[in-house]
């Protein structure tokens, strides 16, 4: 009764050890959507001031034609430098879907934070798809991430406010004043 005892401890001890985080490889395969960042390509710098003001994407060849980021009144406190750039990295959605929206980088100035939110119209295509997300990619903390973990980032839903499927938009807003932004279709 012993001897199957022992055998009976071992084969439980060794279960655990195969099932448990300690046996599993460090190369886990990503879980989620998560995006590769890339190199940016700045696309436009416009200084803005407390006043507010929009920067409109109308040119045809833009690769964010149709898009506007609208600074309401009192949302920077003084003039600042605002640059929109084109991330080329790469976002990997779960169920292989390609994703083809653009992902862009929003700076402004020395900001990290806006006193009103801005707020970002992406164009959408509804004849495509019915809807869609708009999402900041959160690029993780430095002081926390190893390796190639820290050239990843993962999305973070944004509050959207309006869709605009006459006019082919899907509006959000954010407080950030430094952020990654894209949108998935659902």
């Amino acid at each position: 009764m012993k001897k199957n005892s022992v055998h009976l401890a071992l084969f439980f001890a060794l279960a655990f050890l195969l099932t448990s985080p300690l046996a599993a490889n460090a190369k886990e395969p990503k879980r989620g959507a998560y995006f590769e960042y890339g190199p940016l390509e700045t696309l436009t710098s416009q200084s803005l001031g407390p006043e507010g003001g929009s920067i409109v994407f109308d040119q045809k060849t833009s690769p964010l034609y149709g898009a506007t980021l609208t600074f309401p009144a009192g949302a920077l406190l003084q003039n600042t430098l605002v640059t929109v750039a084109l991330q080329k990295g790469r976002l990997n959605l779960p169920d292989g879907r390609p994703h083809t929206a653009p992902v862009f980088k929003i700076t402004c100035g020395s900001l990290h934070e806006l006193a009103q939110p801005l707020t970002i119209s992406f164009p959408h295509d509804f004849s495509r798809s019915s809807g869609g997300v708009a999402y900041a990619v959160e690029r993780p903390d430095v002081a926390s991430c190893t390796g190639s973990d820290c050239e990843t980032g993962s999305l973070e839903p944004l509050t959207t406010v309006a869709y605009g499927q006459k006019g082919g938009t899907i509006s959000a807003i954010t407080f950030r004043a430094e952020t990654t932004v894209t949108t998935v279709d659902h």
